[in-house]
C-alpha cells in the first residue's frame, strides 16, 4: 500500500475502502481474482502490439480476420478428432485417463441399484491391502453426484465414478457432460461468417 499511496494517492484511498478479499491475492482464499482477465488482457495486448498506431478500421478488420482464423483452426481440430474416433475433448480425455488410472485402486460396494447409490473406498491395493490414506465416498450414479464434489463441479467423471462405471461395464464417455464433446466444440465454432467488406469513403464526392 505504501507504493500505491506514493504513486496514486486517490487509488490508494479507493482500495482501502474495499474488502481486501476482493482485490488482494493473499486474502482471496485461493480464488485468484483477476488472473483470467489479466491473462486475456496480456494476450490481446500481444496481438495488437504492432497495430496500435494504425487506423481504427485496420485494427477492427485485423481482429475480424484473426478471429475467423482461430475459429476455422479449432473447427478443423474438432472435426479431425471426431473422424479419428475421439468424441471427447483432448484435455478432458486426458483427465479421464488419469482418473481411470486412480480408479484401479478403488473398491466399489453397491447399496441401492435402483437409485444408483454406491460406496467407493479409495486406497485399496492388490491383495486387499489398504494404505493409511483410505477414505470412503458416496456416489449417486444416476444424478452424477459424488461426495468428493469433483464430479458435479467439473462434470467430468471423478475416479470414483470411473470405478463404478467399470464395475457396471458401462461406457465411461456417457458420464461426461455433453459440453465436453467434440460435437459441442464443433457446434461452437461452426458458425457462418462472411468476409468483412472495407468501405472507403470517396472524398471527391463531398
Amino acid at each position: 500500500m505504501k507504493t500505491i499511496r506514493q504513486t496514486h494517492r486517490a487509488g490508494a484511498i479507493w482500495a482501502e475502502g474495499q474488502e481486501l478479499a476482493m482485490w488482494t491475492f493473499h486474502m482471496d482464499n485461493g480464488a485468484r481474482w483477476g488472473i483470467a482477465t489479466t491473462n486475456h488482457g496480456e494476450s490481446i495486448n500481444n496481438v495488437y502490439k504492432d497495430l496500435r498506431a494504425m487506423p481504427i478500421y485496420v485494427i477492427v478488420e485485423m481482429s475480424y480476420w484473426k478471429v475467423n482464423e482461430w475459429r476455422v483452426a479449432r473447427l478443423h481440430l474438432a472435426i479431425g478428432r471426431e473422424i479419428s474416433g475421439h468424441p471427447i475433448a483432448h484435455d478432458v480425455f486426458e483427465q479421464m485417463q488419469k482418473n481411470e488410472e486412480k480408479s484401479s485402486k478403488h473398491k466399489v460396494v453397491l447399496f441401492d441399484r435402483s437409485e444408483g447409490i454406491f460406496a467407493v473406498e479409495t486406497g485399496v491395493w492388490g491383495g486387499g491391502r489398504r494404505d493409511h490414506n483410505r477414505q470412503t465416498v458416496t456416489l449417486h450414479y444416476e444424478s452424477g453426484e459424488c461426495t468428493c464434489q469433483k464430479y458435479q463441479n467439473k462434470r467430468i467423471p471423478c475416479s470414483h465414478a470411473m470405478a463404478v462405471a467399470k464395475s457396471l461395464t458401462m461406457n465411461r464417455n456417457t458420464l461426461v457432460s455433453p459440453y465436453y464433446t467434440e460435437q459441442a466444440i464443433r457446434n461452437s465454432y461452426d458458425v457462418a461468417l462472411s468476409p468483412m467488406q472495407r468501405r472507403i469513403q470517396n472524398t471527391e464526392e463531398h
